[in-house]
């Protein structure tokens, strides 16, 4: 279904809308980020842990008006959660770790679906989660702050219960950083501390299974190049290389540089500098363990800023350094990222923001290769303009790169989305959006080569549109509705077929009566399932997380009130049998007749929609079979002079040749009309659109059209024209001619047609030409990217000759690559055959 975007009349209550929903997130990133704090003035509490676990009460609430597909919803928290992190197991089990404020800040371990519930500590210590791991074993490894220690805890899935926990205690505070895991399966912690007023690093390895410090390097030694929060916690300080050699990197303050320090456990350690007044934005290391730092520095001529990526090995050699430089413009990282998968391209991928002399900014991105750029673009730099930008991404999926980039101005937002790497392009998605719109998830579809992604626009709407991982055409576009945010995407594979779940709130978020919904769409953007956890006025729920395991979706959220810091945890699991269920089977049905009268959903064929644009008649899931009735018209569908929108899809029509002109789908003076995914097998005529205007929309695509007896699609504007029509991904196989003209025995006919786009369909075994264009009427249409081989006449027959067409890049068709006009390619493939043979002999004889 379009994504039809309805803007607000009154733009004062859009403002206010935007201005609530900012601060709505600024609060909810502030509370459930704990995981990102360091303050290390903490109180200092002397109480132990308690050695065990405190069983407690649990509200369970299940949803009122509950469908057969919600097997439970649990709360838990009752206004004081800060952290959580879902984790599930092999079996479908769900445990939920994080961190609550009680008396104190507080662990929490709550199990799904034994509903068990166990408090860590509870009212004895201050104990904020910082980071999960779940290891080979299913055993959930937790670490994090607590008063002035960092602990860490091991905690068993099969007795769920604590097998080992241990701390750090150093100096006169201290808190955790980054960990990584080792080759070894062992842990490798990153601990910051405060003695007296010096800041110290410290590197700890972890045993995995008695969780006992093995190993430590005390980096005080550089202490006096930090101060308190020097450090940016968001970068990679801590990463391996395949050898599992230890590269740590921060800012040397002393110096005004960057400080590298690469070494193994137990063994030596290379320390280096990069001077130069500069602050570190990225680190990545490559498959063969180069170290890329991505660096900016103020320009040492002018105000500024320029960027360094430099490259080093682990020895701490400078081998490269690619700089971007410019006395008008500065340059900002935004991201830097490597992508170290199988045939990838093994490069650094930066994006980057660029300020010039205005205000504005603008947005570039490319791949470092050494001390030189490749595929770069900075096409949606104009200092001159008003736009701003904001970035989708960068994602890696399979052996490239997709991002989204939105440029926004005073009142709308444009999408480009961006495949970067061996096979690039650039595609622009929609325009005029409102000015809030962000893309919110990038992913592969399960079992073809689409790639997907959720566009919000937080004012009015949401959508999801899928595109060709190879060439970038966009292959569906699904509404999400209205009223939805905070939406997330996942994609889910049933039986060979991909759906759509969405995921997160719907409602009056600005008056705190807005629900947590999950959204279930197939590809033809029908809403299977809409599941609202529970309607309650007073609070604002939403999902934040799902994941689809065995049979069951589990989804992890928020509920928040109007008073300021209120969260409360809410869990469920939803049958993935009910939720993705959706009758699929045909069902007989008589030839379908809609001419001169109202439609209406339960006769005419029409099985739901109210024809209207954005909730469309559907006919759909029907077998109509010319069996010899006494029938009004000779075609399987027909559909003639009406005003309301129509999807015709997953239908099977067959036999309708009792008539020369008989058609399994004729459409007439019915201007808004879709045709997807239709099987239309041994009609005179598979498809036919016949004085079809206007600009609305109208789709022919995925429809597999076999043994039809004349022409397998006609775009017929004998009477008055068709026009603005896209015919794209169908298949037409075997056509025969009832007659010996030109026009007969034809896979594609354009009798008359304008403004019509026709792309990347496959037309084969036609007694006569693949795509005819028949008459003068048929002008300014864009025919390219079609198969047209294996046709007896050939591929393409252009009567009309000039008129404004572009034809082009079809393969055996005019303007395709295995064609010359008026030459038989049988003889051109002999003829480069012997050319070939010749210039070998020749070659042979000159050696």
């Amino acid at each position: 279904m379009k994504i039809f975007f309805q803007k607000h009349s009154n733009e004062i209550i859009k403002t206010f809308k935007i201005s609530f929903l900012m601060a709505f997130l600024l609060i909810s990133a502030i509370s459930l980020n704990g995981l990102y704090q360091n303050n290390p003035e903490k109180n200092h509490i002397s109480e132990s842990l308690l050695n065990g676990f405190i069983k407690s009460d649990i509200e369970e609430e299940k949803k009122p008006n509950s469908a057969p597909g919600y097997d439970w919803t649990y709360k838990y928290g009752t206004g004081n959660i800060n952290t959580y992190f879902p984790i599930t197991l092999a079996d479908g089990s769900l445990y939920v770790v994080g961190s609550e404020l009680s008396a104190t800040q507080d662990v929490y371990i709550l199990s799904y679906p034994a509903n068990s519930d166990y408090q860590w500590g509870l009212g004895t210590d201050d104990e904020e989660v910082r980071d999960v791991y779940l290891d080979s074993n299913e055993d959930i490894f937790m670490i994090g702050d607590r008063d002035n220690t960092v602990f860490f805890i091991k905690y068993d899935t099969d007795s769920n219960g604590v097998s080992n926990e241990n701390e750090i205690d150093i100096g006169d505070d201290c808190w955790y950083m980054q960990m990584v895991v080792l080759p070894n399966s062992n842990y490798l912690i990153l601990v910051k501390y405060i003695i007296g007023s010096d800041i110290g690093l410290r590197l700890y390895e972890i045993n995995s299974n008695s969780l006992a410090i093995e190993w430590s390097k005390d980096f005080y030694d550089i202490s006096t190049y930090y101060t308190n929060f020097e450090i940016d916690e968001e970068l990679k300080y801590i990463q391996l290389t395949s050898t599992g050699k230890i590269v740590l990197v921060g800012q040397n303050k002393t110096d005004d540089g960057v400080f590298i320090s690469c070494g193994d456990i137990g063994g030596s350690w290379t320390n280096k500098t990069i001077l130069g007044n500069g602050e570190i934005y990225g680190c990545v290391i490559d498959q063969n363990d180069k170290i890329h730092l991505a660096i900016e520095r103020e320009n040492g001529i002018t105000t500024e800023d320029e960027l360094d990526i430099i490259r080093l090995t682990t020895d701490g050699v400078v081998e490269t350094n690619c700089t971007f430089s410019s006395p008008t413009i500065s340059y900002n990282v935004r991201s830097f990222i490597i992508n170290k998968q199988s045939g990838s391209w093994n490069l650094p991928f930066l994006v980057y923001h660029l300020y010039g002399v205005e205000t504005n900014n603008g947005i570039g991105y490319c791949f470092i290769n050494g001390d030189s750029i490749e595929t770069s673009n900075d096409g949606l730099y104009d200092p001159s303009s008003s736009y701003q930008y904001r970035l989708g991404g960068p994602t890696i999926l399979e052996s490239d790169i997709f991002l989204s980039i939105v440029e926004y101005g005073s009142s709308s937002g444009d999408v480009q989305f961006i495949r970067a790497g061996a096979t690039s392009w650039v595609k622009d998605i929609l325009y005029s959006y409102s000015e809030m719109v962000s893309v919110e998830d990038i992913t592969m579809g399960a079992n073809d080569d689409k790639v997907w992604i959720h566009i919000a626009d937080l004012v009015e709407d949401a959508g999801i549109y899928s595109f060709n991982k190879n060439n970038g055409n966009i292959q569906d576009e699904i509404s999400v509705g209205a009223d939805v945010i905070f939406c997330n995407l996942l994609l889910h594979d049933k039986a060979g077929t991909d759906y759509i779940a969405m995921y997160g709130m719907e409602g009056d978020y600005v008056n705190y009566d807005a629900d947590a919904v999950i959204s279930i769409y197939d590809l033809l953007g029908n809403e299977i399932r809409r599941e609202i956890r529970e309607d309650t006025s007073g609070v604002n729920e939403f999902w934040e997380w799902s994941q689809i395991r065995n049979d069951g979706l589990y989804s992890v959220g928020l509920q928040t009130t109007s008073t300021m810091g209120e969260q409360t945890l809410i869990v469920g699991k939803y049958s993935v049998d009910f939720l993705f269920s959706i009758d699929m089977s045909l069902k007989k049905h008589e030839p379908i007749n809609i001419y001169g009268m109202t439609p209406e959903v339960g006769s005419d064929g029409i099985t739901r929609g109210s024809g209207t644009a954005t909730d469309p008649f559907y006919i759909e899931f029907w077998e109509i079979e010319n069996v010899g009735g006494p029938y009004a018209m000779p075609h399987g569908i027909n559909i003639a002079d009406r005003g309301e929108y129509f999807i015709i899809a997953n239908c099977s029509i067959s036999g309708f040749k009792n008539e020369h002109w008989a058609a399994g789908i004729a459409i007439h003076k019915t201007n808004a009309i879709k045709v997807l995914e239709n099987n239309i097998l041994d009609n005179n005529i598979g498809i036919v659109f016949a004085s079809v205007t206007g600009n609305q929309e109208k789709i022919i695509e995925d429809n597999m059209i076999t043994n039809s007896g004349n022409v397998g699609i006609q775009l017929d504007g004998s009477e008055w024209t068709c026009e603005y029509i896209t015919i794209t991904n169908n298949h037409i196989v075997g056509v025969d001619a009832i007659g010996s003209g030109d026009w007969d025995g034809v896979g594609l006919l354009l009798n008359g047609a304008t403004q019509c786009e026709i792309t990347y369909n496959k037309i084969t075994d036609c007694a006569g030409y693949g795509i005819v264009i028949s008459w003068e009427g048929t002008y300014d249409n864009t025919i390219t990217h079609n198969d047209l081989c294996g046709n007896e006449k050939g591929g393409f027959n252009d009567l009309n000759k000039d008129y404004s067409n572009t034809i082009e890049d079809n393969e055996c068709g005019l303007g395709g690559p295995f064609e010359i006009s008026g030459f038989p390619l049988g003889l051109l493939t002999v003829l480069g055959i012997v050319s070939l043979l010749l210039i070998q002999r020749k070659i042979l004889r000159n050696r």
